[in-house]
């Protein structure tokens, strides 16, 4: 991203990053479906019950599971899994993963949200409309390339009141004929509760502890630390930091050797701009941080002529994690400690509730 616009920047953290964690992005979604689960137990109002799974046995279904952090209540395939980092469900055997993303604001922020989910995706036939919640939504198929694998996604989107949901359904498109059905009625058995609020720490299952910052509660994903009050979207000037899980599983023998390069690939501190470069060890955390610097070469109104950016790669248990900030240059003395600390607090909030109960 060398002489990269400040906002571009901003683009590809809140868009590029953020659809990679909600499904836009085809290798979070399909052929990366093991790979992303991970492990962990899931949730007590995602637990199935066999009276209540679906009995048509074309398309067998469980019973109906709260997505975490959103809004959407849906039946996932039978034999499915709650994600333990990220809004949605993975059959692990069949390789299908359904994600679900929710972001709400002015009309052109939902208009970008509907953009990132289409971008890069050839559509397969005519979308089709039908009810969700008795809100107009929009089905339909696509697919995308994902290296050398070609992913099919089957996608709900509908957006009511300043509030947007997508649901997407992705396996890899040679299942095609065993599988869109079945990912279509998944689909098609959402209810939407536009009441409920969003909440990414949830969705996520995973959450930080930011001096000065607090959590943007205006989109599912990827998890955004603003200032208290900040305009949607933020002045490229002000420190955001982002958080996402990636789809990739590294053994713990690999950790050290690949941390690095994974961070310089997924994160936006390019290898020509580190100015500087850690590891990072706690009780719970291993991973590796940088920091670059980012020129402006021509800023518009509002941007800083240059931004200290930062990326860290942590794995907690079976989780890989990017963490990047950004913030006027100017500012760094700042909140470059604090985007360092902030890291370090990787924590689970998912089920803190039931474990605090247990004790």
């Amino acid at each position: 991203m060398r002489h990269a616009r400040l906002s571009q920047l901003v683009l590809f953290l809140l868009a590029g990053a953020g659809l990679a964690a909600c499904g836009g992005a085809p290798a979070a979604a399909g052929a990366g479906a093991g790979a992303a689960s991970g492990g962990g137990e899931r949730p007590e109002a995602a637990e199935r019950t066999a009276e209540a799974s679906s009995d048509d046995e074309e398309f067998p279904l469980d019973a109906p599971a709260v997505v975490p952090g959103t809004g959407i209540t849906l039946r996932p395939p039978r034999g499915s899994d709650v994600l333990p980092t990220g809004a949605g469900f993975v059959h692990t055997r069949r390789r299908i993963q359904i994600l679900v993303a929710e972001t709400e604001g002015p009309a052109s922020l939902l208009a970008s949200f509907r953009e990132q989910l289409l971008a890069g995706a050839e559509p397969e036939g005519e979308p089709e409309t039908l009810s969700l919640s008795g809100v107009e939504a929009t089905l339909g198929v696509d697919r995308q390339e994902s290296g050398e694998v070609e992913l099919e996604r089957v996608w709900l989107y509908a957006e009511e009141g300043g509030r947007a949901v997508a649901v997407i359904g992705a396996y890899v498109s040679d299942r095609s004929e065993r599988y869109r059905g079945l990912v279509r009625a998944a689909l098609t058995s959402a209810v939407w509760d536009r009441a409920r609020p969003i909440d990414p720490e949830q969705a996520l299952g995973f959450g930080l502890t930011v001096e000065g910052l607090v959590l943007d509660r205006s989109s599912s994903s990827p998890l955004v630390y603003g200032l208290a009050g900040a305009a949607v979207p933020p002045s490229p000037a002000e420190p955001r930091l982002f958080v996402m899980a990636l789809p990739v599983a590294v053994p713990a023998s690999q950790r050290g050797e690949v941390c690095e390069e994974l961070l310089l690939q997924a994160g936006p501190v390019g290898e020509d701009s580190v100015q500087d470069r850690h590891d990072i060890e706690t009780d719970e955390l291993e991973g590796c941080e940088v920091e670059g610097l980012q020129e402006n070469e021509d800023p518009d109104e509002g941007e800083p002529e240059s931004a200290t950016t930062y990326a860290a790669v942590l794995f907690h248990d079976d989780g890989v994690f990017l963490v990047a900030g950004i913030v006027d240059a100017a500012l760094r003395e700042t909140w470059i400690g604090r985007f360092r600390e902030a890291s370090r607090t990787l924590h689970r909030v998912r089920g803190e509730e039931e474990d605090a109960e247990e004790e």
